[in-house]
């Protein structure tokens, strides 16, 4: 990516990031320590490079979806990038020590901010009508159950 690209990037580029911080906005002046601001902190400076790096997949993703909003496709990457932050598993932790706990696995408070901010961008993806917040959720406790028992 050229250095102009990065003083000046493009209209949906910018307002991905303005999004960005908004929905930080939003989240930390409604959140638990455990909420989806936390979340958020995880993957925030992430999901700003990406968006910076990769400008032609907004465009992309936008001239497929003519009808989303870019609010709504910075909502979909961010609630991939979550997705991908817990199936990592360093957000994870797995058997521990303690007689009563060894075998089991437990969310970090890390992974606990990521599912909440999960849970909370598919409530808005649902109402934005690009998926069902239930579904999705069943999805991601499925995959953590999969991957961590």
């Amino acid at each position: 990516m050229g250095i102009l690209a990065r003083l000046f990037p493009g209209q949906d580029v910018r307002a991905a990031r303005q999004y960005i911080t908004q929905l930080e906005g939003e989240l930390s002046s409604a959140s638990s320590v455990l909420g989806p601001a936390l979340g958020l902190d995880v993957i925030k400076n992430k999901l700003r490079n990406y968006i910076m790096e990769h400008p032609e997949n907004l465009r992309a993703a936008k001239q497929k979806n003519p009808s989303y909003s870019i609010e709504v496709l910075t909502q979909i990457l961010a609630r991939n990038m979550a997705w991908e932050e817990l199936a990592s598993g360093r957000h994870m932790m797995v058997g521990t020590t303690a007689p009563l706990m060894v075998g089991t696995t437990a969310p970090l408070m890390t992974g606990q901010g990521l599912i909440a901010l999960h849970d909370h961008l598919a409530d808005l993806l649902e109402k934005a009508g690009v998926q069902s917040s239930k579904e999705a959720g069943a999805e991601l406790r499925g995959m953590i159950k999969a991957r961590f028992g």
